[in-house]
């Protein structure tokens, strides 16, 4: 009996070597396990050569400009949950943004006076619901395995859901920036 969707562990291991092989001596090395045995490594970006060209660019002044130019500090929780949640929506950059946004505003938010662990929460609340809202999201693809559905059905039935949280969670940061 043929099966159709057979897992080929050993070309999975060649492709993810390959890959390893082309990106090696770029970033730090993490070990990927595929159950409990360790595939492969794969590289990621160096997160302070990234920090490095931030700043290079006038990424600080930039931000800290925009942050400054919002006249109540209190709402950039609810700004940034919005902002980062639609963003995240859209594209599912997942962990790029916190490679690009915690860095910076961890330098920025103390000067505008913003109450530094709640935007930061916002930030990372805004990241996983672009990880559970984004179509292409790589955990939307998960689930949708998991579940033995189209990605097409998972995302159409989890949105209500995720829609209502985010609402939930954009009315509590304003509030906790008005609070706290």
């Amino acid at each position: 009996m043929h099966e159709e969707n057979h897992f080929d562990q050993e070309r999975f291991k060649e492709k993810l070597y390959r890959i390893c092989e082309v990106v090696e001596g770029k970033g730090e090395a993490v070990i990927i396990h595929l159950g409990n045995q360790a595939v492969s490594q794969l590289q990621y970006p160096d997160t302070n050569q990234l920090k490095k060209y931030m700043y290079a660019m006038g990424m600080e002044d930039f931000v800290s400009a925009v942050c400054g130019a919002i006249p109540v500090a209190s709402l950039l929780p609810f700004i940034f949950f919005v902002f980062f949640s639609c963003s995240e929506y859209l594209f599912s950059l997942n962990y790029t943004l916190y490679q690009i946004a915690i860095p910076v505003m961890m330098v920025v938010l103390p000067g505008v006076g913003a109450n530094v662990p709640l935007c930061l929460g916002a930030i990372i609340s805004a990241g996983l619901f672009g990880a559970n809202a984004c179509v292409v999201s790589d955990l939307g693809v998960v689930s949708a395995r998991a579940c033995r559905v189209t990605i097409y059905d998972q995302y159409r039935t989890s949105q209500p859901y995720v829609l209502i949280a985010g609402a939930i969670s954009a009315a509590l940061y304003l509030a906790a920036g008005f609070i706290f």
